[in-house]
């Protein structure tokens, strides 16, 4: 019976998490405020692609959702940026409503979870 149930394959359907970033940054100089929101965006979307995303380029595994830290690691040594102030992230699932917010703490349990980058926020103040 052990060796029927090993014979057994299922294929599950991933349940696709788009994640939404909420940024602050600071920058010293008005002048840079369009190119740092550009490479921010860059940035975060290029880190939150599920193929070719994460640290090393390699993509997220199904199941493993990056949170607010990586993010924040993923911006450093961006130019222009000053300091982050504050990186808050919100995952949506699509349903028949459209998209709908969920738990992303619930959402790391979700094994068969895929994370796309959605539309992002990014609000820079001048600091000097």
């Amino acid at each position: 019976a052990a060796q029927q149930a090993l014979e057994r394959f299922y294929v599950v359907e991933p349940q696709y998490l788009e994640l939404r970033c909420r940024i602050e940054i600071a920058v010293g100089d008005f002048d840079q405020v369009f190119e740092v929101r550009r490479r921010v965006l860059e940035r975060i979307e290029k880190f939150l692609d599920p193929i070719r995303g994460n640290f090393d380029g390699k993509g997220w595994q199904i199941g493993r959702i990056p949170n607010e830290i990586q993010i924040s690691n993923a911006m450093k040594g961006i130019e222009g940026i000053l300091y982050i102030k504050e990186v808050q992230m919100s995952a949506f699932v699509q349903s028949r409503q459209g998209w709908v917010e969920v738990d992303k703490e619930a959402a790391d349990e979700r094994r068969f979870a895929v994370a796309l980058s959605g539309a992002h926020q990014i609000f820079i103040t001048v600091e000097n």
